[in-house]
């Protein structure tokens, strides 16, 4: 295995703490780790993760425009899927290939 991808940082967090130890894995020699939605404390780990980032500021912008269309009764039918950018923020837990 040469990485593993979690859904959540705190996911990512415990396999880079817990894990690789069992197995006598290092982060990220033998192992690179991911997790999903940057968040500070990814950056203050033991081993800091790399982890892909959701533009919040956006999402949160989304949602509400949605909602206020919905109240409005200006967005009708089944709920939509919108899809945003992410970005890929790079640190210690992931080796280069």
């Amino acid at each position: 295995m040469h990485g593993c991808a979690c859904a959540t940082w705190r996911h990512a967090r415990g396999h880079g703490r817990k894990r690789p130890d069992r197995v006598a894995l290092r982060v990220p020699h033998d192992l690179s780790i991911v997790g999903f939605d940057d968040v500070p404390m990814a950056g203050l780990a033991r081993i800091s993760l790399t982890t892909v980032a959701q533009p919040r500021d956006e999402r949160a912008r989304l949602g509400i425009a949605a909602i206020a269309d919905r109240i409005e009764h200006k967005l009708m039918g089944p709920p939509r899927t919108t899809l945003v950018g992410v970005n890929l923020v790079t640190r210690l837990s992931t080796a280069p290939f």
